[in-house]
């Protein structure tokens, strides 16, 4: 049975480490609800812009569970930032502050429903939990500048809405740009491939286009 609903998955760190970097440190430290508003006229912008019904809210819960697997998990991320002056260390704190306050206290002030954490899971496993929950649903947006949320793209149903830029990516524009990989094999190439930004090492001289290109069956001798 179809759901004729139109949802939007939110990634909510995303969207508000985005935030952080266009309002000045004084109105963070100075007004705890900076981030309340910022986020929540973007969410009501994002609800009108995509016309959708529903709006999902995931957060970041950590990621234990990732290093529990790979202990090398984003550890230069969590070493420079160790590394800052108490002052940045003063500003990521509040920040954090906020984004908990915005899923405990304000979303359910305001009547929102639909808010999902996890200790331990990021957002992004959240968000793959919710598009398997919704795998009746005639429209789904993921609202997200992760590229690895790429792999939950379906045809024209489960799209990608990049919030900064406003484009939207769909099946035919995933495989445009990877060699027509299906979305479903963009795991399997990072595997491969590997990540820098998260730490993952993947395999010498083997970035995504090759990767993409092995995970598909393709001859190495044909590898572009």
């Amino acid at each position: 049975m179809i759901d004729d609903h139109r949802y939007a998955i939110l990634d909510v760190s995303n969207l508000a480490y985005a935030r952080w970097h266009t309002i000045p440190p004084n109105f963070w430290r100075e007004d705890p609800g900076t981030l309340f508003q910022a986020l929540r006229k973007s969410c009501e912008k994002l609800q009108d812009d995509l016309a959708v019904d529903t709006l999902i809210f995931c957060f970041d819960g950590g990621y234990a569970f990732r290093k529990s697997l790979s202990p090398e998990y984003k550890k230069p991320r969590k070493d420079a930032r160790e590394a800052e002056d108490e002052s940045q260390k003063e500003l990521w704190q509040i920040l954090f502050d906020q984004i908990a306050a915005f899923r405990e206290i304000q979303l359910p002030l305001i009547g929102r429903r639909n808010v999902f954490h996890a200790p331990g899971y990021e957002a992004d496993d959240l968000i793959a939990a919710c598009v398997k929950r919704l795998s009746n649903a005639r429209k789904v947006y993921i609202v997200s500048s992760d590229d690895d949320l790429y792999q939950l793209i379906e045809g024209n149903r489960v799209v990608v809405f990049r919030p900064v830029t406003k484009v939207v990516v769909n099946e035919d524009d995933f495989r445009s740009k990877h060699s027509e990989m299906p979305p479903c094999l963009y795991a399997s190439a990072k595997a491969w491939a590997g990540c820098d930004s998260d730490n993952v090492i993947g395999l010498k001289g083997i970035g995504m286009k090759k990767a993409a290109q092995f995970v598909m069956g393709k001859d190495y001798r044909d590898w572009e």
